[in-house]
């Protein structure tokens, strides 16, 4: 498909490539189009942003930018295709005349304008100074989809082991700011409705490498700290019926079976993307355009009621796996302790 070759995601791995942050690519798309298929082009989407971070990237929306691909490179070439409505190619034009490639250069240039922008590229830090990130915590009608383990589900005990590890935080927020952001964290999703879908992958990945998205830090957590984490995130599912949750098990198309999962955060107020990128400072992209918003909420919707193919459903269910979970990391923490005993008396594992 056009859009897989132009975004270079293919069926293997999403490629990781050395970063060029002066390089500036500008995309405009139609939003329109993805009303034929919500869940395929958001997830497409979220790859190809993913991949995107190692440059400046910027995505724009506007009307009738749909049946052709035009793809310029200032003061170099132009190179312009259009597209029959069975997306089959019709015909492709290249021109090498740097003054014919400007004139085209300049009016897409012109289109792409602050009102246009569909995601907004910001940090934690600016999140936090400018209180989306507090706004998001009260927010109505919220809805999280979790490819990546979060903050959200810090207990107390576990957050204060945090704030005495001080690389781990203090470049974004202090220690009296952790504490009352996750005190309203944890006391939103003890009394306000929310919708959660956790991919499988989130969540047996975080019991094995103990990664966790910390206010967009990567963090590694001990498997014992795994285990509070964990038993927390059951416990609050468990005791609080505001709480709606399911699970994917599996992916949710093979095209992207190999690429990194998102955590995408969705509300009547703000709505924000952590993409699962090695650089964290390029990863949180606030949705920007009332139209994007809907474009992730009609995703979200339709894999929370459609997709029953590969989404788990039943609470008992999801809990159930989360138990499993618990189990896993039981084990790995056991054979860690294994591990420190044998050491400790000076055995080798090769005798």
């Amino acid at each position: 498909e056009y859009r897989m070759q132009i975004a270079r995601i293919e069926s293997g791995s999403s490629s990781q490539q050395w970063r060029y942050p002066d390089v500036h690519f500008s995309m405009i798309i139609d939003l329109d189009t993805i009303q034929n298929d919500y869940v395929y082009d958001v997830v497409f989407l979220l790859n190809m942003l993913t991949d995107m971070t190692r440059i400046d990237f910027r995505l724009y929306g506007a009307r009738n930018a749909y049946g052709r691909a035009i793809f310029t490179v200032k003061d170099e070439f132009s190179i312009t295709a259009m597209l029959t409505q069975s997306q089959d190619c019709m015909s492709v034009v290249i021109t090498e005349d740097s003054e014919s490639s400007n004139i085209l250069y300049n009016t897409i240039q012109a289109r792409c304008t602050r009102e246009r922008l569909l995601l907004r590229k910001s940090t934690m830090a600016e999140m936090l100074a400018s209180n989306d990130y507090a706004r998001s915590l009260i927010a109505t009608n919220q809805r999280m989809l979790f490819g990546h383990l979060t903050e959200q589900f810090v207990p107390q005990e576990l957050l204060e082991a945090i704030i005495a590890d001080p690389p781990a935080h203090e470049a974004v927020v202090t220690a009296d700011q952790l504490r009352w952001f996750q005190s309203l964290a944890l006391r939103r999703l003890e009394e306000l409705p929310v919708q959660m879908i956790f991919y499988e992958s989130a969540l047996s990945e975080f019991a094995v490498d103990g990664i966790l998205d910390f206010f967009n830090i990567k963090i590694h957590l001990t498997p014992a700290q795994r285990l509070q984490y964990i038993r927390n995130l059951r416990d609050l599912i468990y005791k609080n019926d505001n709480l709606s949750v399911k699970l994917i098990y599996g992916r949710l198309f093979t095209d992207f079976q190999y690429n990194a999962n998102q955590y995408a955060f969705l509300s009547d107020n703000i709505s924000y993307l952590s993409l699962d990128c090695t650089e964290s400072t390029d990863s949180l992209h606030i949705i920007n355009n009332r139209e994007m918003n809907k474009v992730f909420s009609c995703f979200f919707d339709e894999v929370w009621n459609s997709r029953q193919d590969v989404v788990i459903s039943d609470r008992d269910e999801v809990l159930n796996y989360i138990d499993h979970i618990v189990q896993q990391i039981g084990l790995i923490a056991g054979l860690n302790n294994e591990l420190t005993d044998y050491d400790r008396t000076g055995i080798s594992l090769h005798d």
